[in-house]
């Protein structure tokens, strides 16, 4: 690298570094100061959540309302 790219990185850096110690300053529940530390707690539920039990009533009365209109060629 020359000296000019060199500047440019420098001061670049020195950017991006004031804005980290501005968010690192904040207080503890800050949400830009979590996610630049890094120290999201906990874990996220993997994979597809359960369905609720009112959901699954709603699609059991869901099915049974579109079943007579399937038969009879109306829902079509």
């Amino acid at each position: 690298m020359n000296s000019a790219s060199n500047s440019v990185y420098l001061l670049q850096f020195k950017r991006e570094f004031s804005v980290f110690t501005v968010v690192s300053r904040r207080n503890d529940v800050s949400i830009e100061r979590l996610v630049v530390q890094g120290k999201v707690e906990g874990t996220r539920a993997r994979g597809r959540s359960p369905m609720r039990w009112t959901d699954q009533v709603k699609a059991a009365i869901e099915a049974q309302e579109r079943q007579p209109l399937e038969k009879s060629g109306e829902g079509l």
